[in-house]
């Protein structure tokens, strides 16, 4: 590791322990910019049935919708940015 610092500051690139290279946050999203994993969920019931999934992830939560008919889940929205 010696000789690769000091080759590193002789040709004048940075050190390997520069924070300035490390990658600080990588986020997978899909297609539509929504990250694929992560964040924390908080789910809403009415009569005993999943109505609703808001997901926080960081600062942005998104919600998704559940609908039901006879009490047959029917339905499921994709994510929408709140």
């Amino acid at each position: 590791m010696v000789k690769a610092v000091l080759a590193n500051m002789a040709a004048g690139s940075a050190h390997p322990d520069d924070d300035s290279l490390r990658i600080q946050h990588i986020a997978v999203v899909d297609s539509k910019g929504i990250p694929t994993s992560g964040g924390s969920h908080v789910y809403g019931y009415a009569n005993g049935n999943l109505v609703s999934d808001t997901w926080s992830v960081g600062d942005v939560d998104y919600v998704k919708y559940f609908t039901y008919a006879n009490g047959v889940l029917v339905g499921e929205s994709d994510w929408v940015k709140k």
